[in-house]
């Protein structure tokens, strides 16, 4: 494999070829940059956003936080759902909901409602608490919205620490997959060279070489449509300030 590499001066694969329907999925350890790469490519999304903050460690800007499914307000163009117990109950019905929305949306008018057909895009730090890191427990809702939602217009954006400990279909349906250059634990590295059409070996290579090249903030960009694979530095800071919402934590800010 062949991978073609990219300077800071050019636009960063958040803005390249990412329809808002697809399925992301950044990986990288804590520290790495995935919570900076997610935030941008959601702030570029052109639709509603609801971002699924498991941990309550997110400011949204104009956003007031709402903690009970029944009480989005599924006319802002933002939506931040805090859920830091992750109860799988809760998971459940959030994306019972966000399935629903491929039959529940309004014509826009006076009310400011959302555009029929305008979709929407669920963003997840670690995609792991969809399932409380037990991949079979996952719920049924998750499963839909992940194998089903790209042809209603329903995208998704995740990341993850341990891809083993996420839902199957969260990596058997994406369209894009980002790992970061400071690798991956070793028992998750024969999950993902595959999506890369790479061996364990030689996506350890390619991620130590660039390591070398850039640091631990550059990622390996692969699009599975086109069967393409992207070298990229670390986001620079004008487009890491491009952010759709800002990390409380301070220890790691940049997840």
């Amino acid at each position: 494999m062949q991978a073609s590499s990219q300077t800071q001066s050019e636009t960063p694969a958040g803005g390249r070829g990412v329809r808002f329907s697809d399925r992301v999925l950044i990986l990288g350890r804590s520290g790495d940059g995935k919570s900076s790469l997610i935030n941008h490519i959601a702030a570029g999304a052109s639709c509603q956003v609801l971002i699924y903050d498991t941990k309550d460690e997110l400011v949204v800007p104009g956003a007031t936080p709402v903690e009970d499914p029944a009480r989005i307000d599924w006319n802002a163009r933002i939506i931040h759902f805090v859920d830091d117990s992750c109860e799988l109950k809760t998971t459940g019905r959030l994306f019972d909901l966000c399935w629903k929305r491929k039959a529940a949306r309004e014509e826009i008018g006076p009310g400011g409602k959302l555009p029929r057909g305008y979709g929407l895009v669920v963003v997840v730090h670690e995609a792991g608490d969809l399932c409380l890191d037990q991949p079979n427990q996952t719920p049924r809702s998750v499963i839909n919205y992940l194998k089903k939602g790209r042809q209603r217009g329903l995208g998704l954006i995740a990341g993850s620490q341990r891809p083993v400990n996420i839902p199957p279909s969260a990596r058997t349906e994406i369209q894009h997959v980002a790992t970061f250059a400071g690798g991956l634990d070793k028992r998750d590295i024969a999950e993902i060279a595959g999506l890369y059409e790479l061996t364990p070996q030689e996506l350890n290579a390619t991620l130590s070489d660039l390591h070398g090249r850039y640091g631990r903030h550059a990622f390996l960009w692969r699009d599975l449509t086109t069967r393409t694979t992207t070298a990229w530095p670390p986001l620079p800071e004008h487009l890491r300030a491009r952010s759709i919402a800002t990390i409380i934590e301070q220890e790691h800010p940049d997840g």
